[in-house]
C-alpha cells in the first residue's frame, strides 16, 4: 500500500509542477545568430580576422536575415528598432577591424542581448511574418 501512496503523489506532483516554457520560434533564431556572433568574436580573439568577419557576416545574413528574424523585427517592433540591430551588427565588425577587443566583447554582448530580448518580445507577442505580397504572375 506504502508504494501505491509513493507513485500517487509522485504523479500529483507531475500534475501541478509548471510546464517547462518550450522556446519560441523567433528565440531559436536569436540563439543561432547569438552562436554565430560568439563563435565570430571567439575567431577574432584567436586573431583570425577574417574568420572572425566570415563567421560575422554569415550571423547576419544566415541567421538574422535569413531566418526572417530581421523581418519580424521590422514588422512586429519597427524600422527603427530593425536598424538600430543591424548597426549594432556594424559596430562589431568594425570594432574587430580597429582591434578593439574589450569593444568587441561589450558589442557583441549587446548585440546577443538585444536580438534575444527582441525575440522574445515577437514570441511573447506571438508574431508571424506575413507572407510576401502576391505577384501579377510575375
Amino acid at each position: 500500500m506504502k508504494g501505491w501512496f509513493v507513485v500517487a503523489a509522485a504523479l500529483m506532483l507531475l500534475a501541478v509542477a509548471p510546464a517547462r516554457a518550450e522556446t519560441g520560434q523567433w528565440r531559436k533564431v536569436a540563439d543561432n545568430v547569438a552562436r554565430t556572433v560568439v563563435a565570430a568574436e571567439e575567431s577574432f580573439n584567436r586573431g583570425d580576422l577574417g574568420g572572425a568577419k566570415r563567421l560575422l557576416t554569415e550571423a547576419y545574413f544566415s541567421h538574422f536575415e535569413g531566418g526572417e528574424l530581421e523581418a519580424a523585427i521590422r514588422g512586429g517592433r519597427g524600422s527603427r528598432r530593425a536598424l538600430e540591430i543591424e548597426t549594432m551588427f556594424s559596430r562589431v565588425r568594425s570594432a574587430m577591424g580597429a582591434g578593439n577587443g574589450q569593444r568587441v566583447i561589450d558589442l557583441v554582448t549587446e548585440l546577443n542581448t538585444t536580438v534575444r530580448t527582441e525575440a522574445d518580445a515577437l514570441d511573447a507577442a506571438k508574431y508571424k511574418v506575413p507572407p510576401p505580397a502576391a505577384t501579377d504572375g510575375q
